[in-house]
């Protein structure tokens, strides 16, 4: 019992912690790129820490316990078979239980973060990401945050902004220039360039 605890306790603490660092490195990676290099750290991290606990409690019977090699080969299939099953049963962290699949770029808002997407600005290196419950600032390129949007209608409207359509509330015109009111308040910028989308998505 102990050295199960010990065993589980430690993986499941080191897992957690090298997903989110790959996360954080390679925010554009799908879920199964993600996990192999995500398993990949794992195995170099944990498996010798993993072999030399086995043969500390294996005792007078380490002569039973399995290669470094083959021990780190099953270190490495758990993640996968994981994932695997999780996808199977529609259990992802990018799911919600009884709802639909939700877009990737949600996962990374955290519990809170609302529901809809309504726009998003970016700021320097960050991508603000506003939703009817507020905003959160990813540290990801524009172009990655906007290819995790799958299955939201929207569009790019100026060099630093895209709009869901559901958001757009009425457009404004000043002169030349056009902006789009939000349903949350927000007042988008439509640049020139992106004029003739804004139009084709019926907008304007």
């Amino acid at each position: 019992m102990t050295y199960w605890s010990l065993v589980i306790g430690v993986s499941i603490a080191m897992g957690f912690g090298v997903h989110r660092v790959v996360v954080v490195w390679k925010p554009h990676l799908s879920v199964w790129p993600e996990t192999i290099v995500s398993a990949s750290i794992f195995t170099l991290l944990y498996t010798p820490m993993l072999y030399a606990t086995t043969l500390w409690f294996a005792g007078e019977n380490s002569g039973d316990v399995i290669s470094l090699q083959k021990m780190a080969f099953v270190v490495f299939l758990v993640p996968l078979i994981v994932t695997g099953f999780r996808l199977f049963l529609k259990t992802d962290e990018t799911l919600k239980p009884g709802s639909e699949e939700r877009p990737r770029l949600m996962r990374r808002l955290g519990d809170g973060a609302g529901k809809q997407i309504m726009h998003m600005h970016v700021r320097d290196h960050y991508v603000d990401v506003f939703t009817e419950a507020g905003s959160t600032a990813l540290l990801m390129r524009f172009s990655d945050a906007i290819a995790e949007l799958e299955g939201v209608a929207g569009l790019r409207v100026h060099r630093s902004y895209w709009v869901a359509l559901e958001a757009v509330k009425s457009v404004e015109r000043q002169g030349a220039r056009i902006f789009l009111l939000l349903k949350c308040g927000a007042r988008v910028p439509v640049s020139r360039g992106y004029q003739n989308d804004v139009a084709a998505a019926g907008l304007i």
